[in-house]
């Protein structure tokens, strides 16, 4: 993050460094990419937190300036596109209205969430707060705001977000500070999410044709609906609004052989493990 990429100033715009291996010898770890702010006139400690997982990598940028707030924070989500771009930049993420600050001084990416710690504030305590976004299934470049975490009602704990983890449905958020003792004394919470989002229709199932008098069979592709929620599971069930017309919905197909001529709807539903449902007719 002390790296300085503006040559016209001595600022601390900072730097990520994505390192491959066998990149330039054989067993050995190489800078492939360096990454920059688009705005790095404007952006402190970019690189101050960094996590990688799979495709996705986010950037914390905790010291730069949004508007008018001063280190307000700002994190950046790069995803993996391969070839000559590397890491592309999909998303830039800040709380600036919120009276937290150094948002992004810790991040964490897991399996479409992402938890962002801000351990300053705007006033004369630095409480904290950290932050849980998860990727929207539909516009996987957009990232939505699922639940602001701060430290549980009673506690004296202080710079709240100075770490976080995730791993699978479990958070964790540091605070290495005891704001009434004034001790070296620090706490560490854990978090078990689950929003209960219900299943999405990704993409909508096209009318089929069915030849009169002949065997048919459509089989639902498996990307038709998805779920926010990790690890959830998605069961389908069917039926036939205005008579099934020799049709029937066995195991996420349809099959059978039409009987008259016309249109037969058929309507699908996708229900997961809460009982939440979402459907197309």
């Amino acid at each position: 993050p002390r790296l300085n990429v503006s040559l016209a100033d001595t600022n601390r715009e900072g730097g990520a460094f994505s390192l491959l291996r066998d990149e330039g010898g054989t067993n050995q770890w190489g800078v492939a990419q360096r990454l920059v702010s688009g705005l790095a006139a404007q952006t402190l400690e970019f690189g101050w937190s960094a996590s990688m997982q799979g495709d996705l990598l986010a950037v914390g940028a905790p010291a730069m300036q949004v508007g008018t707030a001063v280190l307000a924070g700002v994190t950046f989500v790069y995803e993996w596109t391969g070839g000559t771009n590397g890491w592309t930049e999909i998303s830039r993420l800040n709380r600036f209205t919120d009276n937290e600050r150094r948002f992004g001084y810790a991040v964490a990416v897991r399996s479409g969430r992402l938890l962002i710690g801000a351990p300053h504030n705007s006033g004369p305590q630095n409480i904290g707060a950290s932050y849980l976004f998860r990727r929207n299934p539909l516009i996987t470049t957009n990232w939505i705001l699922v639940e602001k975490l701060n430290r549980p009602a009673g506690s004296p704990a202080g710079l709240y977000g100075s770490a976080v983890g995730l791993h699978e449905d479990t958070g964790l958020v540091g605070a290495p500070s005891d704001l009434v003792e004034f001790s070296n004394r620090g706490y560490a919470f854990f978090y078990r999410f689950k929003q209960n989002n219900p299943p999405v229709l990704a993409t909508p199932i096209p009318d089929q044709l069915a030849d009169l008098g002949l065997p048919f069979s459509f089989a639902l592709p498996g990307a038709t609906f998805t779920d926010p929620d990790l690890g959830d599971t998605l069961t389908l069930t069917g039926w036939f609004p205005a008579g099934s017309n020799g049709l029937a919905f066995v195991s996420g197909s349809v099959t059978g052989t039409p009987e008259t001529a016309g249109l037969t709807p058929v309507a699908v539903q996708a229900t997961d493990l809460s009982g939440a449902a979402t459907g197309q007719t």
